[in-house]
């Protein structure tokens, strides 16, 4: 059945906003693959496919397609945990909050490319190209966006907060490995975003992701956001009596950033040149974008770029200094004024 309830999200200030109210969510299978797809008002020539929390489809995935197809694109969710013959879980009432436990439940990796594939073929269907096509993941789902874009030419992947990357976050399930040594297969420009709080996380692991990307042959950035932690953008609590995880301002910031590095990067030619990290005050112009770098951007977040902090790393690493670079990103007066509106769907 269709879901066509409006998603309400609270912006920054108190602020409510409506996303894609009057568009739908239909069910599909393809390729044995339960999905949900949100279609945009007219004919889409892009198209992103969204991959879940460990715990499975919820509101969250249901406001991304939205957002996604109401910027215009074909939004597309497979339901991971088809694989257990279920949509959705709660951990802590399924596992008592015993991460390993969890862990050892979710689908491994090949059934997470089965799923991917999947995908791709309902937007060739729909002549998307995998070059025109884009992925998002979130957590459980943003460590499978990047393995995703290790093995499929899309023009861009996306992190929210996923674990098991640099490390092995995914402790009694050999099927979900840690990724870092996948970072020079890297085929798309690739943008993490992280709550330096994030629970899940072990001490040091952002600082050490940031080399690692640096790795990559494509253009590569890392957003930190120091107040935040794990599901900063979603209502969620981790366990009885925990606070919610949301950061609204972190939250706000990375989904800017997010539809940011779609319109930069979705069906364009990807053969770019990374972008300089600029300090504190500075704006760069990358030319093969036609980004203005630093521009736009909040200053409660920091951000490096993968090549540059790799040349930076080797440098220091001679000379005895430390390898951790990251720089202040400077907003501009533009963003002031438009930081209320993000949420909005296009009319």
């Amino acid at each position: 059945m269709a879901q066509t309830a409006a998603r309400r999200h609270r912006l920054p200030g108190g602020e409510l906003a409506v996303i894609g109210q009057d568009i739908p969510i239909e069910d599909l299978v393809i390729d044995e693959v339960p999905m949900r797809v949100a279609r945009p008002g007219g004919p889409a020539e892009t198209g992103v496919i969204v991959l879940h929390q460990g715990p499975g489809y919820a509101s969250q995935t249901a406001l991304w397609l939205r957002q996604l197809a109401a910027d215009g694109h074909l939004a597309i969710a497979p339901l991971l945990l088809h694989h257990r013959g279920e949509e959705a879980v709660d951990p802590f009432t399924r596992f008592g909050g015993d991460l390993a436990a969890f862990a050892a439940y979710l689908p491994g990796d090949d059934e997470i490319r089965a799923d991917f594939t999947a995908a791709l073929h309902l937007l060739n269907n729909e002549d998307i190209p995998v070059e025109r096509s884009a992925v998002v993941g979130f957590s459980y789902g943003g460590r499978a966006a990047f393995l995703a874009a290790t093995e499929h030419p899309v023009s861009c992947a996306i992190t929210f907060y996923g674990n098991g990357i640099q490390y092995d976050g995914y402790q009694g399930n050999e099927g979900i490995p840690p990724l870092a040594d996948r970072a020079p297969d890297l085929q798309a420009p690739w943008l993490g975003l992280y709550g330096e709080q994030d629970f899940l996380l072990a001490p040091g692991e952002i600082d050490d992701l940031e080399v690692t990307i640096g790795k990559a042959p494509v253009a590569t950035e890392l957003v930190r956001y120091p107040a935040a932690g794990h599901a900063f953008d979603t209502d969620m609590v981790f366990g009885p009596g925990a606070p919610s995880s949301l950061n609204q301002d972190a939250a706000a910031d990375a989904t800017e950033r997010t539809r940011t590095f779609l319109s930069t990067y979705l069906g364009r030619d990807r053969t770019v040149t990374p972008t300089e990290t600029h300090p504190a005050g500075e704006i760069g112009h990358d030319t093969a974008t036609g980004r203005t770098a630093g521009s736009g951007l909040r200053p409660m977040a920091r951000r490096t770029t993968g090549r540059v902090l790799a040349r930076r790393c080797r440098r220091r690493r001679r000379s005895g200094r430390s390898t951790r670079r990251t720089a202040m990103v400077t907003p501009s007066e533009r963003h002031a004024s438009t930081r209320q509106t993000q949420y909005r769907a296009r009319p």
